[in-house]
């Protein structure tokens, strides 16, 4: 004898209901999850930047110290007065970033300014300067530095980037100037008056040792060309000479 059982209608709906509920359920945990691994990625993400900042500043800080080191390593390493003005020259040109530049030494009466080192400026004719004149002039006078950014260029040179005195001994023994910069770096940074200000310093005090080294011979009469002239015949001499 066949059981037939009485249909109940609504129980294949109520199954239903109760799968979409169920699928609802996974659906919303699935994009809970979905969520908070965005939230992951989004923190790591964060944690990566941190660390390649932290890592580009490490960078750069290494790159400063290793122009720094550069500054020192020329600058200390002679006491000729030519080659450190050429080693002045090559700082502003290979760290700093400028073949636009001259440096003047002051007369022996303080009156005037002599460029004796230039790199790019022939085109400027560059002349023996008055002290207090120009900002050249008034660098060497009034012992103040003109960097760009602390005001408006002078209207002499407008595209100046720097004006700085060299000072040691307590005076000025020279003036360095520096116009454009090179195309690839069109800005000058906080990293670039960092070594600038070390520059100028340590320039400063190896041209004031270079003039005490040479001041008998200044106090003879003898001109300094002809000093490195005959001190350059010399070492040449010396160098070829047989032990």
């Amino acid at each position: 004898m066949t059981d037939v059982r009485p249909h109940r209608p609504g129980s294949a709906g109520g199954h239903r209901g109760a799968d979409l509920a169920a699928s609802r359920q996974e659906l919303a945990e699935c994009r809970a999850e979905v969520e908070r691994l965005r939230q992951g990625l989004a923190n790591c993400q964060r944690e990566h930047d941190c660390a390649r900042n932290g890592f580009s500043a490490l960078e750069q800080q290494a790159a400063e110290l290793g122009n720094l080191y550069v500054v020192m390593e020329r600058l200390h390493g002679t006491l000729e007065y030519g080659e450190v003005l050429a080693a002045v020259q090559d700082v502003v040109i290979n760290v700093i970033g400028s073949e636009e530049l001259a440096i003047f030494e002051p007369s022996e009466d303080g009156r005037e300014l002599f460029p004796v080192q230039s790199f790019g400026v022939e085109a400027r004719r560059l002349e023996p300067l008055q002290v207090g004149v120009g900002p050249i002039g008034r660098a060497a006078a009034d012992c103040k530095a003109w960097v760009i950014g602390d005001g408006p260029p002078p209207p002499e040179f407008p595209d100046l980037t720097a004006c700085v005195p060299l000072q040691a001994g307590g005076r000025v023994v020279g003036v360095l100037a520096i116009w454009r910069m090179l195309r690839h770096k069109p800005v000058f940074g906080a990293a670039d008056r960092n070594v600038l200000e070390l520059l100028v310093r340590h320039a400063a005090t190896a041209l004031y040792l270079t003039s005490l080294r040479d001041r008998p011979r200044r106090e003879q009469g003898e001109p300094r060309d002809v000093r490195e002239g005959r001190e350059g015949r010399n070492g040449r001499q010396a160098g070829g000479a047989p032990r």
